[in-house]
């Protein structure tokens, strides 16, 4: 059974991600990108693991318009008893119950006319727990420490995420997922970006686990925006 507090997380988290926004009287505008990235986890022991990033961002009509890049150390934690089964390949690969992860990351934009560039460090704590049906649900707490052309900010991120694992064969499943998620952010004191994203992760082995994805996202501010991305995961696994 899950936890009374993981449920309570869960669903205040939820319904903060679900809650509506306020309207905006202007134009918003829609952009659509292309979001690949190529992870690399380097595992250091059944409990800690090292991940790298690489994450550029391509807009339609407007070719690369972003690169960012990240080093992360990992550690996951698992209880004495088992509340449930919590997946098998694709799971002993994302760190069993409890994640702590802390990390650097580097963004600049590539545009012509925008010359930003940002620091990033990032501390998350995620617990995970099983829910009925076979379902695994986890609740990501993230700040993010921002230096952007040197001015200092921080965001905190909230993101509930579910999926369910179906296996296909001996060697390859499907795990479907869905997410929420909402960002403040200390520079307008305010919630400014709300993000959805559904997707399907096919591990093929321990070693390759790529996955797909769409994303709606809305940003409030500088000015109010929505984004249509589709997403290109490949994990590599060591």
């Amino acid at each position: 059974m899950i936890g009374s507090r993981t449920f309570t997380a869960l669903a205040i988290a939820t319904s903060l991600a679900f809650a509506p926004t306020p309207a905006r009287a202007q134009e918003a505008e829609t952009v659509e990108q292309f979001w690949p990235d190529a992870n690399a986890y380097v595992r250091l022991n059944e409990s800690q693991r090292l991940w790298f990033l690489v994450a550029p961002v391509h807009e339609r009509n407007e070719g690369l318009e972003e690169i960012q890049v990240g080093a992360h150390w990992e550690i996951g934690l698992s209880p004495r008893w088992r509340a449930a089964r919590l997946g098998e390949m694709y799971d002993a690969d994302r760190l069993r119950y409890l994640r702590f992860r802390a990390g650097i990351r580097y963004s600049a934009s590539l545009e012509e006319s925008n010359d930003d560039e940002e620091w990033r460090g990032i501390l998350e704590l995620t617990p995970r727990a099983g829910l009925p049906g076979d379902i695994v649900g986890a609740f990501r707490n993230r700040g993010d420490l921002r230096w952007i052309n040197g001015d200092f900010s921080w965001r905190y991120r909230p993101r509930v995420w579910l999926e369910r694992e179906f296996g296909i064969s001996m060697n390859v499943s499907l795990v479907p997922y869905g997410s929420a998620e909402i960002f403040y952010d200390s520079r307008y004191e305010a919630w400014t970006r709300t993000r959805y994203q559904f997707g399907v992760a096919v591990p093929v082995s321990k070693a390759f686990a790529p996955e797909v994805y769409v994303s709606r996202q809305r940003d409030e501010e500088p000015t109010l925006k929505y984004t249509n991305a589709l997403g290109l995961v490949l994990g590599f696994f060591f």
